[in-house]
Parts: C-alpha cells; sequence; structure tokens
C-alpha cells in the first residue's frame, strides 16, 4: 500500500487520475499476487535446506554478527538476504507459505516500482511494461524459489534508487534533444540536475538549450547564464565547450562585451587543448558576438 501511495502522489508524472493510478496499481497487484498462487503454499525445495531450514545462523545466538562480519555463510556473502531469512525464521519459524509471500509481495513492489520509474522517464506503455515484468516465467525462478530471494531483493533496490539517478534523465535528455524533442529533454535535464544539483554536464546542455534555442518561447537567457555561470564555477573556468555556451548566454541577454571576452577565454582553452574544430567553432561564433548577433542553432 505505501508504494501505491507513492505512486499516487506522483499523479502529475500520469496522465491518469488518482482515482485511475489506484486501479492500475490495484489490478497489477492483484493479478500478480494471483499469478504466483501456486507458490502460495508451497514448500521448501532445492537449496533451502542449505540456505533456510538447516542453516544455523538464522538460530544462534550470534548469528546476526557472523552473518555480517563473517565468511560463514551458506555459498556467498548475502548478508541482507540471510538478515531476511533470520528475521523471518523468528516470526514463523519453518513455515514455508511466509517465506514464499514475502518473494511474491517484494516482486510486487518492484513490478509498481518500475512502472514509478518508466513513467518518470516518459517512457511510452509504462503500465504494460512493468505488467509483462510481473507475468514474464523469467521471473519464476527468482519469486517462487526462496532461496533466491537475493534476487527480488536487488531488483527492489535497483528500481527503488533509479528514479533518482542523474545519468538515468540525463542521458535520456540526450537522447531526446538529439531527436528535437527540446521541452522533453528540458524536463530530464532539470531532473538530473535536481537529483545532482553539480551534474556540470547537465547544467552546459541545459544553458545551452536557453542560451542558443532558435524557438523564442524555449529561450531563457538569465537561466542560461545562471546554469553556465555555475557550471564554469564548477570546472574553475577551464572547460572550453562549458565557456562556449556562458558566451552564448550573454549574448543571448545581448551583453555582447562579455560574450567576446568569454569567447577569447574559450578559445585560448580549445588551443591548449589542441581541439582544432572546436577552435573553429568559437572563432565564427565570436564573429557574431562582435557583430552584436547571438548564436541560434539551426
Amino acid at each position: 500500500m505505501l508504494i501505491i501511495r507513492i505512486l499516487v502522489n506522483k499523479t502529475k508524472l500520469f496522465s491518469f487520475s488518482r482515482e485511475r493510478i489506484w486501479l492500475f496499481a490495484m489490478v497489477l497487484v492483484l493479478a500478480t499476487i494471483f499469478a504466483y498462487r501456486p507458490a502460495w503454499n508451497g514448500s521448501f525445495v532445492w537449496d533451502d535446506d542449505f540456505y533456510v531450514t538447516k542453516n544455523r545462523l538464522l538460530t544462534a545466538p550470534d548469528g546476526l554478527r557472523r552473518i555480517w562480519f563473517s565468511l560463514e555463510s551458506p555459498s556467498q556473502y548475502f548478508p541482507l538476504t540471510y538478515t531476511s531469512f533470520r528475521i523471518e525464521r523468528t516470526l514463523w519459524g519453518l513455515n514455508p507459505s511466509g517465506y514464499h509471500w514475502v518473494n511474491i509481495l517484494l516482486h510486487t513492489a518492484n513490478a509498481l516500482l518500475l512502472w514509478r520509474l518508466l513513467t518518470e522517464l516518459g517512457v511510452p506503455g509504462a503500465w504494460l511494461a512493468a505488467g509483462i515484468f510481473a507475468f514474464h516465467p523469467v521471473q519464476v525462478e527468482s519469486v517462487a524459489w526462496i532461496t533466491e530471494r537475493k534476487n527480488v531483493l536487488m531488483a527492489f533496490f535497483a528500481v527503488k534508487i533509479l528514479p533518482n539517478h542523474s545519468h538515468a534523465h540525463y542521458n535520456l535528455a540526450v537522447a531526446l534533444a538529439e531527436k528535437g524533442e527540446t521541452v522533453d529533454a528540458i524536463a530530464h535535464y532539470e531532473k538530473a540536475i535536481e537529483a545532482q544539483p553539480d551534474f556540470f554536464e547537465a547544467l552546459t546542455n541545459l544553458a545551452w538549450i536557453f542560451a542558443s534555442s532558435s524557438e523564442a518561447n524555449i529561450r531563457n537567457g538569465p537561466k542560461a547564464v545562471e546554469l553556465a555561470e555555475k557550471a564554469s564555477r564548477l570546472t574553475d573556468d577551464t572547460s572550453p565547450v562549458i565557456l562556449r555556451t556562458l558566451a552564448a548566454a550573454y549574448a543571448t541577454n545581448k551583453s555582447f562585451d562579455k560574450a567576446i571576452e568569454t569567447s577569447r577565454r574559450a578559445l585560448r582553452s580549445a588551443q591548449e587543448q589542441r581541439n582544432s574544430e572546436l577552435a573553429e567553432i568559437i572563432r565564427r561564433e565570436m564573429s557574431l558576438y562582435e557583430s552584436g548577433l547571438p548564436y541560434r542553432a539551426p
């Protein structure tokens, strides 16, 4: 229910009403749980005796310490997985249904979190993709086999942290910008910066859009200067690409003296890096500023 509430609280990310979000979420939850009905009352199988029923670390007084700070665990080092088994051993002993239900509920939460992630990233068909993830046969082993708890736990924490992952938003923004979907690109650059305020690549790219866009409703000169100056400070005013962007931002604000001076610094930096191609681009743009014209992207 907590995961569903998180989804509902993100209504601005959906084209659905709150009621429809609840409906779609409940359909996904109930369908996933029902799909794993054979596992509801399943038994221990295969390696479950090694990991659960005969694992002394789950019952030993110092078992928790040994799980985390020794190499005595069966198989490999999975402290979080064994900790969850230890808690469950206390709650329902050797009744396998409890362990199966935890796996099923974790998998269901993963499907909901994936829906949220794909929606935040603007992926079409996010709910359908989450449904395929929930019901795909490849998931059966991880969900129905108690020992594979590590897989559903890994998915839970991986998908949980990704929505705020700055690089995920940045990469999507770059792809959208290349396709000409500028408005969506701006939204994802802003999310990348929100998640990582010192992400100078995202700051620079967003500043460039605001400074050089050929569409007047997209250009934002003051914001471009703010972003580019911050990116330049973060790189100690040494990046020719960022200085070029800052020059374009100044020119958009009709501060051509600053634009020319910044272009000269960018040119020197490009020459020091022996980047002749970038240096030539900067020269062409600087000639515009010297003529009192801002740069506009084609």
